[in-house]
């Protein structure tokens, strides 16, 4: 063990010089390389922070159109719902309760035995769908007879009727 001790001790002081340098160029080749990483790194987060605030940009003008949109929606739901006109001529505040008396008068009364697709459509909670399941059935099935007849008709039930039943008529 000793002798190894030696020889290497010898082979250290012959080549010192050039292990020196292998060193040098080892730890400098190292260098060189950290800091190409750190380069590396620092640029990919540079394009990340572009693209995080582009996006967020994009988000912002995204967020400014959804809150314009709603508030455009909000207008229309104030306006439609300050002062409604059938299709009968009659003006009608939807807040205000109507009269029960009132709202059965017979001009502004839907015919469900005679209405029309677009008609039927402007009553609450009947779309262009029921309204031609209803002149369906009426076509297939004859005159209603009753009011409540027409929750006969298939998609239109108990919910459906009580919305509508002061708003139609069978005469």
């Amino acid at each position: 063990m000793i002798i190894n001790i030696f020889v290497m001790n010898k082979i250290f002081e012959k080549f010192k010089i050039q292990i020196g340098l292998i060193l040098s160029f080892v730890l400098i080749a190292s260098s060189v390389i950290l800091l190409y990483n750190q380069n590396q790194v620092q640029k990919i987060n540079q394009q990340k922070n572009i693209s995080a605030e582009v996006d967020l940009e994009n988000l912002k003008k995204e967020n400014e159109y959804l809150k314009n949109q709603l508030e455009l929606i909000q207008n229309q739901n104030i306006e439609s719902n300050s002062v409604v006109k059938t299709t009968s001529g009659v003006s009608v505040n939807p807040s205000t309760k109507v009269d029960s008396q009132v709202s059965k008068s017979t001009s502004s009364l839907i015919n469900i035995n005679s209405a029309s697709n677009a008609r039927l459509d402007t009553l609450p909670g009947i779309g262009a769908t029921k309204a031609q399941a209803v002149i369906d059935y009426r076509n297939s099935s004859g005159k209603f007879t009753k009011i409540d007849d027409i929750m006969k008709v298939s998609g239109i039930g108990q919910a459906t009727f009580d919305k509508i039943k002061s708003l139609i008529t069978v005469d």
